[in-house]
């Protein structure tokens, strides 16, 4: 069962035929608790609706654009799993340590926890977009731990950042005129933007080296999905600094590879810069 859940104003009449048959009718609009109340309200829903719930249930946000790539064999890892686990795709260590909520999931066995279930109807609405990072993602992984789950991340940041390390060190050494070929098998297509990329990601490079935390689904999006397969693009690297961006030309073939058509994204990107008032730059 799929639930789509808006604490946003409703779909515009276009798109709701777009979204029906792909999941359940969707639930009234709600106006409060940002992410976090519309993950309540759409559990609180599913087991009034459904009774007791005996399967994986999956949450998402729409900041991602996706999936892509080998993204079914991740959700068999989570159906499959006996234990009751809190998964994540990546998790962070700014602030504190949290996996990070535009995707989480809780297996069937955590679902059947009653210290769990009771701790998403006690959930009260956030009031705005600090109090639900602060009290409610930056929370969860340690609220859900303290209930008897554990935790599974499958993109962790102590392995990222060894790989996005070595991944921009090799992009570094073939800007500065090196022959060496990307490991990931990144070739030629890639080379038109190489300069670009290499101004951008050398002050992340820089941090990470020196131990810097950073968010990995923005700063570390292009390693995540070449060297490791990582399944979402985050809307927001679309966003950076108005559209200028080294995923064009990069990202968009990089993702259309792995099966998710480019003109998805490019209509992403329009529709949001449209109701952001941003103008794209495209340098």
């Amino acid at each position: 069962t799929t639930l789509v859940v808006s604490n946003n104003p409703p779909l515009p009449g276009s798109e709701s035929p777009r979204l029906l048959p792909h999941c359940s009718p969707s639930l009234p609009p709600f106006t409060l608790g940002y992410d976090f109340g519309a993950y309540r309200d759409g559990l609180v829903w599913l087991t009034t609706a459904d009774g007791p719930v005996d399967n994986a249930v999956f949450f998402m946000n729409d900041s991602v654009l996706g999936p892509f790539g080998d993204y079914g064999r991740l959700l068999e890892n989570v159906a499959a799993e006996e234990r009751p686990v809190l998964f994540g795709l990546t998790d962070s260590l700014e602030h504190r340590y949290h996996l990070q909520t535009y995707w989480f999931a809780i297996s069937a066995a955590g679902m059947r926890n009653p210290r769990v279930l009771r701790y998403w109807r006690r959930m009260p609405y956030s009031r705005n977009k600090q109090e639900a990072i602060a009290k409610r993602e930056l929370r969860l992984t340690n609220d859900l731990t303290r209930a008897g789950l554990a935790v599974e991340i499958f993109f962790d940041y102590t392995r990222l950042q060894q790989v996005a390390i070595d991944y921009f060190d090799k992009l570094m050494a073939r800007a500065a005129g090196h022959v060496g070929e990307l490991d990931t098998g990144l070739a030629a297509p890639f080379e038109d933007q190489l300069m670009v990329r290499a101004r951008i990601y050398q002050p992340i490079l820089r941090m990470l080296v020196s131990g810097t935390n950073l968010n990995p689904s923005f700063f570390l999006w292009e390693p995540l999905i070449a060297a490791l397969g990582f399944p979402f693009l985050k809307r927001e690297v679309l966003m950076q600094a108005g559209g200028r961006t080294p995923f064009w030309g990069v990202g968009d073939r990089l993702i259309a590879e792995r099966g998710l058509p480019a003109e998805l994204i490019h209509e992403c990107l329009q529709t949001t810069l449209l109701t952001r008032a941003v103008q794209p730059r495209f340098d």
